[in-house]
């Protein structure tokens, strides 16, 4: 941590002498600047803006498929940000940074913080120090964040409001879609246990849907370190659950949920993994590896977990 901030001060003083000298604006300025903080929330805003991308310059900041409580800004992410229109950022810890470059320059962007919407429909997870910043992962807020999105987009360019509701209105179904199937597998399983032998950033999605859950780490942290008490813990809920199922996170490895196998004697037990959209780069986006997409097989991997004994 003293190592990223060490770095993002260093980033800003470069800044100072970058814009000191006037350079050549990066943006459009015939297009309105929009700049999304990580993957889920550019997707969520590329299809409302479907079609009107001429009038649209949208980028991702966290493009690069870094872990999303990794990521360490650039000079580059410092001049997107001052020269954006429309900032929409998900305002959890792991984007002090975007706060910081903001406090320090002169912006006059406008800021959507989508955990403020969500604070206000009581739809935040509070933990000791703030609030579990995994928001995306329920598809209910993802609805939510999508509807103040498109009325930001609405405020900006109010005679674009009946193809931003168009689009909206089509991606609120499959939304809603997604998460009546979500509700009906969980209410048609015997099962309403899923172990997670990883980190876990899945309490939204958990809570949404009443699923008890067990995993190896009860935060989401990017300090994960594992005991063998953690590793004894889930080998005996895999035993009392009588499931045969261990959940990993996208691009995690196989060790600790090999080692409670062993540990719980239960060689056929299945190893799945759900995507927690923390890695996702821009190339996603191009190869049609939507939120939806994403969330769909997490649905796969659910359905697996809750009906193999």
């Amino acid at each position: 941590m003293k190592y990223k901030n060490s770095f993002l001060l260093f980033i800003l003083f470069l800044s100072l002498i970058f814009f000191s000298c006037k350079p050549r604006k990066i943006t459009n300025s015939d297009k309105i600047n929009i700049v999304c903080s990580f993957f889920p929330i550019y997707d969520w805003t590329n299809s409302i803006i479907g079609g009107l991308e001429n009038e649209t310059s949208l980028t991702m900041l966290e493009k690069s498929g870094i872990d999303y409580h990794k990521y360490v800004p650039s000079q580059i992410d410092y001049q997107i940000i001052t020269q954006s229109d429309l900032i929409i950022l998900n305002g959890g810890a792991s984007e002090k940074w975007i706060f910081e470059i903001l406090q320090n320059n002169e912006n006059h962007a406008k800021v959507l913080n989508l955990s403020e919407v969500l604070q206000n429909q009581n739809r935040l997870i509070q933990t000791d120090d703030s609030f579990d910043e995994h928001t995306w992962l329920s598809v209910k807020n993802a609805e939510i964040c999508a509807n103040a999105i498109y009325e930001k987009l609405c405020e900006f360019v109010p005679s674009n409001r009946q193809k931003y509701s168009e689009n909206f209105n089509l991606y609120r179904e499959q939304l809603e879609n997604l998460d009546s199937t979500f509700s009906a597998l969980v209410s048609s399983s015997d099962s309403k246990i899923l172990l997670f032998a990883d980190r876990f950033p899945f309490a939204y999605f958990t809570k949404d849907y009443s699923l008890e859950c067990y995993s190896l780490s009860a935060i989401c942290s990017e300090n994960f370190d594992v005991t063998q008490n953690q590793i004894n813990f889930l080998a005996q809920k895999l035993n009392e659950t009588n499931l045969n199922s261990l959940i990993i996170l996208d691009q995690s490895t196989k060790d600790n949920a090999r080692k409670i196998i062993l540990q719980a004697e239960k060689p056929r037990c299945d190893i799945f993994e759900m995507d927690s959209l923390q890695t996702s780069s821009l190339r996603n986006a191009f190869n049609d590896k939507t939120y939806i997409y994403a969330m769909q097989k997490n649905l796969e991997t659910v359905s697996k977990c809750l009906n193999t004994k």
